[in-house]
């Protein structure tokens, strides 16, 4: 899958009236008439159709004795998975003449949606209990609207409190890191390492350091806490490649370096990128000195007038020092392929996968979160070795942090995905109810658990595993389930707002260019869009050089960038 700031979705429409039921359909489908139908269209991308699939499965057994209609028992489903008109305004477009019922799909806002006229409010279906008089057969005891992130919950809201879409998938870019390999090469860090020398989990009688979040026996033992200790891990593989990513889309690492930014600035500050809510943020630099010495603004508060001032947080520039270490010692801890246009997404995870066989494995690597599902035909080819999907085991490596002393606190991390599901209007009757049952049933606790697994990407609920999903999980899945689940010591972000400006900029503000895309020559026009490559094709050019150019990009030419942005909303 192509991702850039793409990631897959899946939508649910109704059909403006439901199509004469026969035998064969005008189009030379052959329809069972005893059933309700449901048309459906998924978007056909990463996340594939399989977690669609398993959730109708399981719906047709639940209703099979039912009779939404009158001389029809349970439900069929027709499908319709494809890449024509299937994401954003394309699909809104073609709306007046779809067929389906039900989508999941991307980049479609909930404004766009409410806009076209042809999408229905499901508020009530979202706010539905199972103490609700005349409730679905399959409503919770708490509703899916509640149960959802508030990020989410507050994108998707109107301001009437009407809902016209609901949201599928969490995903970002981040680090995935070889557990058969830490283990074999005895890479796993032990108690009693430091910022300057780390030791390493030689004997059973060694314990594992507690990892990020300061705490023993969880998913982060063993691994690093913070800057420092990342830098010396990849200094001390020998006979092992520490990390690589995709040479032709190589926003992949920049992307993953994103979760390092949101990490430092919290909560707030990284929801004010978005929001322009005119809270203040005292982390934002006015200088740095040739010995990387840091001067501050004072707290400033930021709105629609001066948000491009956020470009001067102190997180993009912890997080470009990451990506300018990378690139400093690209020759040892980078392998060649990361850096060749050729090396396409599927190829970059091919040589991942496949570098266990090699002399220099890769213990690292960057990608979107759903990159494992997306690489199940290479596993396929590797079963036969022993080192199938089942075989292996990754996990997501923690974000460290930038300081000792934050170790320990509460992680900070984004989401940029932009998928959805929703129904079209028009439907009515026993179609309506099977619909509304559907999404009912597709939206509960056990189903979002069973679409974890089959998509490997989690979504932005509250929700736990059943414990035979759980044991059907690859590694990967599980670490990525823990990964997003937000709680006490995990805050996930979403990258987007209500706001006209954020909606009127979608194309510059939603994708990883927002965060760390530099005009870093004053008297020029280009801009550079990948911090790691540019740091690597330009081994003079300075963090500090860098940095200031994340915020000439708005401010060069009396502001002529951000204030274009500002006249689109008049």
């Amino acid at each position: 899958m192509k991702k850039g700031t793409k990631i897959l979705t899946l939508l649910l429409a109704a059909a403006i009236s439901a199509p004469a039921l026969c035998g064969c359909g005008g189009d030379g489908r052959n329809l069972p008439t005893d059933k309700t139908i449901i048309f459906y269209q998924n978007y056909d991308c990463g996340y594939g159709n399989e977690y669609v699939e398993e959730t109708i499965k399981r719906f047709t057994e639940a209703v099979k004795d039912v009779h939404y209609e009158d001389g029809k028992t349970g439900v069929y489903f027709e499908p319709n998975v494809t890449k024509t008109d299937a994401t954003g305004k394309e699909l809104v477009n073609s709306l007046s003449v779809n067929e389906n019922y039900i989508y999941f799909t991307e980049f479609t806002f909930p404004q766009m949606l409410k806009n076209s006229g042809y999408v229905m409010d499901v508020s009530p279906w979202m706010t539905e209990t199972s103490s609700t008089p005349g409730a679905s057969r399959f409503a919770e005891d708490i509703s899916i609207k509640e149960r959802m992130y508030s990020s989410w919950r507050d994108y998707v809201t109107e301001d009437d409190g009407s809902i016209y879409c609901v949201p599928l998938f969490e995903a970002t870019e981040v680090f995935t890191y070889d557990k058969d390999l830490c283990e074999s090469k005895k890479l796993y860090i032990a108690e009693g390492s430091t910022d300057e020398k780390l030791i390493f989990v030689k004997s059973p009688a060694q314990k594992k350091q507690k990892g990020v979040d300061g705490i023993e026996g969880t998913d982060d033992d063993g691994l690093p806490e913070t800057y420092a200790q990342l830098y010396l891990w990849f200094d001390a593989m020998r006979g092992v490649t520490p990390l690589s990513w995709s040479g032709m889309y190589d926003f992949h690492i920049d992307y993953a370096l994103q979760n390092f930014w949101a990490d430092f600035e919290g909560v707030e500050n990284t929801k004010r990128c978005y929001t322009f809510d005119g809270g203040t943020d005292s982390t934002l630099i006015d200088k740095v000195d040739a010995n990387g010495n840091i001067t501050y603004l004072p707290a400033t508060a930021i709105t629609l007038q001066n948000g491009y001032m956020v470009q001067r947080q102190e997180g993009r520039y912890r997080a470009l020092s990451v990506a300018k270490k990378i690139a400093e010692n690209a020759s040892r801890w980078v392998p060649s392929t990361s850096f060749l246009p050729s090396e396409t997404h599927t190829l970059s995870q091919a040589t991942y996968i496949n570098s266990r066989f090699t002399e220099s494995p890769i213990m690292c690597f960057a990608h979107g979160s759903y990159w494992e599902a997306e690489a199940t035909s290479i596993f396929k080819n590797y079963e036969s070795q022993q080192s199938g999907k089942a075989d292996r085991h990754f996990g997501v490596l923690p974000i460290p942090k930038y300081s000792r002393e934050d170790v320990g606190k509460a992680t900070t991390i984004v989401s940029d995905s932009s998928t959805a599901m929703f129904v079209k209007t028009g439907l009515s009757g026993g179609v309506l109810d099977a619909v509304k049952d559907f999404f009912m049933f597709f939206n509960n606790e056990s189903n979002m658990g069973l679409q974890t697994k089959y998509s490997a990407s989690p979504r932005p609920f509250d929700y736990e595993l059943d414990d035979d999903i759980k044991a059907s999980m690859t590694d990967y899945e599980l670490s990525l389930y823990n990964f997003y689940k937000a709680g006490e010591r995990k805050n996930v972000v979403y990258t987007a707002a209500r706001n006209d400006f954020f909606m009127a900029n979608f194309d510059e503000m939603h994708k990883y260019e927002w965060v760390f895309a530099s005009k870093y020559s004053v008297d020029g026009d280009t801009i550079s869009h990948i911090a790691v490559t540019t740091f690597k094709d330009n081994p003079d050019l300075t963090l500090k050089e860098y940095f200031d150019g994340l915020y000439n990009r708005f401010t060069a030419k009396d502001n002529a960038v951000w204030n274009n942005m500002l006249r689109k909303i008049g």
